[in-house]
């Protein structure tokens, strides 16, 4: 490693180290110091605290890393320009875009692991942090029902268009069939209900993607509006998918790794749910953009942080988060253009990197001329 080297990773580090700690500290203190709160008045145990600090600090980090990358490439390209290092490097010989090479090469070191944490940690953690938080609820008198609940729309030949709904989730019983509980499902004629049946149990039908309802079948006529306990004909036996393609639908979106989003917009599609599986889509591409903008802030920072401050680290504070803002501004437009269909899902939520990748490298040609 060269000694210019050394010298922009050793200014960068410092800055972004300190940017992840308060960026971190911030972000949690929005949300996680008021629920702390609630649980010390409750008198929640400190290990249910522990737990619930421990599952959310890693789920923040794919936000306040890239912040804090901006954070340490505008103030280490400050001091650097305002001892007058940079002119002194630039008189030796050494271009502009060869001394912010050193700061893109660790704003990519940083920003691959924070991918694989974003698609693979991040949506476990958050999903062992929200069974703390309804097991707390649970004991507080709350509800925390529906946690494994998930919805579905199906459109069959045989029954028609029908919304299935249950709410224990998919488990396996002692043969290894899928079964869920607490089942109601509901038959509609364009957009009226005929029919509403509830059911303890479905029990899927092996090797198919049928299930048989079970348990205290009952059904309501809404025509006649008269009860039955007898199941319409038609919805004894439904077409609902395998018990894996269900498990890819019973999470919420933010709590399920890529491989099962993947999954879940298979089958959303399969299902005829076009915006449900672009949903999960740009859910997977946000995952990859927003760690990636670390890289992009260098690129943004480095030049920027050559402009004369006064202010010097206040300001570039400033300018890390009014940054941040607008990238993420532009993060939520590219997302919603992705949900809407107007460009694939990949494309639209990486808008915001493309923009500042071409903002960065006119800004370092710029200063380079």
């Amino acid at each position: 490693m060269t000694r210019i080297n050394r010298l922009i990773i050793g200014e960068v580090l410092g800055p972004f180290l300190g940017g992840v700690g308060m960026f971190t500290t911030l972000f949690f203190a929005a949300d996680g110091l008021q629920r702390i709160a609630d649980y010390l008045q409750r008198g929640e145990s400190a290990a249910v605290i522990f737990q619930v600090v421990l599952y959310t600090l890693p789920t923040l980090l794919p936000y306040t890393i890239p912040m804090a990358m901006l954070l340490g490439a505008l103030l280490a390209f400050g001091r650097l320009s305002g001892d007058s290092e940079i002119v002194a490097m630039l008189a030796a010989g050494v271009s502009f875009p060869r001394i912010v090479v050193p700061a893109v090469l660790l704003s990519a070191a940083i920003a691959l692991p924070i991918v694989w944490l974003n698609q693979k940690i991040v949506p476990e953690l958050a999903y062992a942090r929200q069974a703390v938080i309804d097991n707390a609820k649970a004991r507080g008198g709350g509800s925390a029902a529906g946690r494994n609940a998930f919805d579905v729309a199906v459109t069959n030949p045989s029954s028609g268009r029908m919304t299935v709904h249950a709410e224990g989730g998919v488990s396996f019983d002692d043969k290894g069939r899928g079964v869920l509980n607490g089942v109601t499902i509901t038959l509609w004629d364009d957009t009226k209900p005929v029919v509403t049946v509830a059911a303890q149990t479905a029990t899927w039908k092996l090797g198919t993607r049928n299930w048989l309802l079970d348990g205290g079948v009952t059904s309501f006529d809404h025509n006649s509006l008269v009860g039955m306990r007898t199941a319409d004909t038609r919805l004894q036996e439904v077409t609902l998918g395998t018990p894996e393609d269900l498990r890819a639908l019973s999470r919420p979106v933010i709590e399920q790794v890529t491989d099962q989003l993947r999954k879940r917009a298979q089958v959303r599609r399969k299902l005829g749910q076009e915006m449900d599986a672009r949903e999960a889509e740009v859910e997977i591409a946000r995952r990859t953009a927003f760690p990636l903008a670390t890289i992009v802030f260098v690129l943004l920072g480095a030049p920027l942080g050559l402009q004369p401050r006064r202010a010097g680290k206040s300001l570039g504070f400033g300018l890390s988060v009014l940054l941040t803002f607008g990238y993420w501004s532009l993060l939520q437009l590219g997302m919603s253009i992705g949900k809407g269909g107007a460009l694939p899902p990949d494309l639209a939520v990486q808008l915001p990197n493309i923009i500042g990748v071409i903002t960065g490298i006119f800004l370092i040609k710029r200063v380079a001329s």
